[in-house]
């Protein structure tokens, strides 16, 4: 099998794409990276099994997005049909382990934790990776595609809204990104309740008029808070100029997000990989106390997480590092693609809500088959 990746950044019109003759260094720790270079693919959880790869490139090269109907090898049967696998069998698992992550809540054992899903699809035809990463980039222009495909990991597609870290220099980015909401169009009156959020509309308002004066509801935005606030501690660990932004809305795809934005300086790159354990996985995809919330579900989840939910892209590579945790991604084989997806819980998280929230972000994915 080669190994190689491909990846857009948000915006571009371009791809790059990795290849090695080499299988990627295997790594036991995010730690290891410092003073590393090359691709970075990270599991939720490293081990042996899935442990934190590195591809070190023999060739890199630019390739332009494929535009237009033809974009897709073919025509738009290229990406054979799906079928799902029993949602109702789905949807009763999830409610058994919603109820054992909720009871550790109650009893005030996490501030707050991650459940996720898998959804499985049935392909009538062995999907080509590279159509869908192609589909990926026309349809979701403004996230991070990356496909990804080595011996240890298998393949892996995310499309993802979410930076970890970014950087090249002194000056380093990263976000807070938590709270999910269908986007306006498709939202319900009665799903939004004004007056839960109390005076927080001024600092939820978007840059662009369009996201104005949207209504998020307490739970989004205690949970945005309790991402944001364990960030910041992080970075000021590692840095000390920080600067930190209102919580704001952003659009991902057909899903609306709070949003805050951290800047800040760090004296050189030595320790990136000391700064990353610090921060993965942030809270937005685990729980909190972190390492606590990491083991409950790795233990009590219905399946293993793998590489969703780790974090990937070029680290000090080129002089730059664009890190992107992998929030709406697949994994593919050749008979069928494995949909993941997850919502952070509060104690006054409600099950329907929370299936309904992951109903909508397995639909990042699953729109490509």
């Amino acid at each position: 099998m080669s190994n190689y990746v491909i990846y857009r950044l948000p915006d571009k019109d371009q791809c790059v794409y990795m290849s090695s003759q080499s299988q990627p260094v295997a790594l036991n720790s995010v730690v290891d990276l410092n003073g590393r270079e090359g691709f970075v693919i990270t599991p939720f959880a490293p081990s042996d099994e899935n442990p934190v790869l590195l591809l070190v490139p023999d060739h890199t090269e630019i390739v332009k997005i494929r535009m237009g109907k033809d974009s897709v090898s073919g025509n738009r049967d290229a990406v054979s049909s799906s079928k799902a696998c029993d949602v109702s069998s789905e949807r009763d698992a999830y409610q058994k382990v919603f109820k054992v992550f909720h009871d550790q809540l109650e009893a005030d054992e996490f501030e707050k934790i991650v459940l996720a899903r898998r959804s499985r699809r049935y392909m009538e035809m062995a999907p080509v990776p590279e159509d869908l990463f192609q589909k990926a980039c026309l349809r979701y222009p403004h996230l991070f595609v990356a496909l990804v495909s080595t011996e240890q990991s298998g393949t892996w597609l995310m499309a993802t809204p979410e930076i970890l870290l970014n950087g090249n220099g002194k000056v380093w980015q990263t976000m807070a990104l938590a709270g999910t909401m269908k986007s306006v169009s498709e939202v319900l009156p009665d799903q939004i309740n004004p007056e839960s959020v109390e005076n927080v509309d001024a600092m939820l308002e978007h840059k662009n008029g369009s996201l104005r004066n949207i209504l998020w509801t307490k739970k989004n935005v205690h949970e945005q808070y309790l991402v944001a606030d364990y960030i910041e501690k992080c970075i000021r660990r590692f840095s000390n100029h920080l600067e930190r932004t209102l919580p704001y809305t952003i659009r991902a795809a057909d899903l609306l997000h709070l949003k805050s934005d951290f800047r800040f300086t760090l004296q050189g790159q030595d320790h990136l990989g000391e700064l990353l354990d610090a921060l993965y996985p942030t809270p937005a995809v685990c729980g909190l106390p972190k390492e606590k919330a990491r083991r409950f579900i790795l233990n009590n989840e219905c399946f293993p997480r793998r590489y969703y939910s780790g974090f990937q892209g070029p680290l000090s590579f080129q002089g730059e590092t664009h890190l992107y945790v992998a929030l709406r991604c697949m994994q593919i084989t050749d008979r069928y693609c494995d949909l993941y997806a997850g919502g952070g819980l509060l104690k006054d998280s409600h099950c329907e809500d929370e299936w309904l929230e992951t109903e909508a972000k397995l639909g990042t994915m699953e729109r490509l088959l």
